[in-house]
């Protein structure tokens, strides 16, 4: 941890003499001083072909959606060397060529802003090096890199079924879909999730009235084929699940027997859509409408998401993110990913990831003690923050805290600068995890 401490004294030390280097730069015109020079010339590409799921089900659930066709213009593209992000910009088509210094890169592309339900997210990367005195030309693909997930219900559903609700699972996602009978029969938009590392199942859970007002609990789960390359469900995975009622027996006192669900699945690299196993789940039966995970049952309001310094330094004190829960607060992890090789040397350290405190994949604030490794990090980096305690109701993330911390290493090198993501879960078993936040430095 002492190597923390003299990781940020030193970057203070230094301000001055990267200002004069930087100085020197400027009036030599390169960004690092070096007089070897070479052309990229990129390309960004989208591929979408994964957006797409024909299902092979007999059921007609109205026009298939067609292969989306998506512009790489205004994409976020970030090359980067050895020490870090070296250069950010947006993709133009029109204007595509980047002097840069002999050296070896990776560049790394993708839709401007962040991942949502609603949307696919497309990145890609590839590595490339400069040559002095040549242009170089570099295309990178970029790829579906959320789970999308679409339900598809035969017409069958709405003659065998007065009304219905669906409870899709995976990992810590969960999402309901309902049908009351009274609005008009549709079929569901397909929504896109960014799943954490790890998960190999999916629940569907089905809670519904036939005809004959008697209640259908069902619950099956799917898994990834075994032609799949990894077990887990992934970035790029697409996933068509067809719902239809199961076989109607008169002489039985239920009538409708269940409901029949079947899936199929496309991935990165894979053409046509592959069945994949759908089993009984082997726990109890669903035993009124799945309770869906609400995010608004976790409130988080702050005046700004994005602040950026030196204008808004006089703003510390009120940027302030104000959590409140009425059943309390069961987690809070924070994922934080550095604007610029300096600040992730900090948070990057090895020592802390040895520990357990690695904010790439989000750290576990509730219940943290002063000695933790997470909050010795944090006295020194953003002093006054305070870890809530297991079951607050209310609790408040000083965001401005980082603010001193994060100006020692100068301008972020990132379009999006510092980014602070913050994923919450109450008692309840309700989760928010929508609250991004963004410190950029000029």
């Amino acid at each position: 941890m002492m190597n923390i401490k003299y990781t940020i004294m030193a970057g203070c030390l230094l301000v001055m003499g990267l200002a004069s280097c930087e100085m020197k730069n400027e009036i030599l015109g390169k960004e690092d001083g070096s007089s070897e020079m070479g052309l990229l010339n990129l390309g960004v590409a989208v591929d979408a072909k994964n957006n797409d799921v024909q299902t092979k089900a007999d059921a007609n659930p109205g026009t298939p959606e067609s292969i989306p066709s998506v512009s790489a213009t205004g994409y976020i593209v970030e090359i980067s060397n050895s020490t870090g992000v070296y250069k950010t910009l947006t993709y133009d088509p029109t204007n595509a060529s980047v002097e840069l210094p002999v050296d070896s890169y990776t560049m790394y592309a993708h839709k401007p802003g962040g991942p949502t339900e609603t949307d696919p997210y497309y990145g890609g990367s590839t590595s490339f090096a400069v040559k002095k005195g040549e242009a170089t030309d570099v295309t990178v693909t970029c790829k579906m890199e959320n789970t999308k997930i679409q339900l598809v219900y035969s017409t069958e559903m709405q003659t065998s079924f007065t009304s219905w609700s669906i409870t899709v699972k995976a990992g810590t996602r969960s999402k309901v879909l309902t049908y009351s009978g009274t609005e008009a029969f549709a079929q569901p938009s397909a929504f896109y999730w960014m799943l954490d590392e790890g998960v190999k199942e999916i629940t569907v859970s089905f809670v519904g009235k036939n005809k004959d007002n008697k209640d259908i609990r069902e619950s099956r789960v799917i898994t990834k084929p075994a032609s799949a390359e990894s077990s887990d469900w992934l970035g790029g995975d697409a996933l068509a699940i067809t719902m239809k009622p199961g076989t109607y027996d008169p002489e039985n006192p239920n009538g409708l027997q269940g409901i029949e669900i079947s899936a199929e699945v496309t991935w990165n690299g894979l053409t046509d859509s592959v069945d994949v196993p759908v089993v009984d789940d082997g726990g109890d039966e669903p035993e009124g409408p799945v309770d869906p995970s609400d995010p608004s049952a976790i409130k988080v309001s702050i005046p700004l998401t994005t602040y950026t310094l030196p204008d808004d330094t006089d703003k510390k004190a009120e940027a302030i993110a104000t959590i409140t829960s009425e059943s309390g607060l069961k987690s809070m992890k924070v994922v934080i990913e550095a604007g610029n090789s300096g600040f992730d040397s900090v948070i990057s350290d090895p020592q802390l990831i040895e520990k357990g405190c690695d904010f790439s994949k989000g750290v576990e604030f509730v219940g943290a003690t002063d000695s933790s490794p997470v909050m010795t990090l944090i006295k020194m980096i953003a002093p006054n923050l305070k870890a809530p305690a297991a079951g607050a109701t209310s609790y408040q993330f000083p965001l401005g805290e980082f603010f001193q911390a994060v100006s020692i290493y100068q301008t972020t090198t990132s379009a999006n600068g510092h980014v602070f993501k913050i994923r919450l879960e109450d008692n309840d078993g309700n989760v928010n995890d929508e609250t991004v936040l963004s410190i950029i430095v000029k």
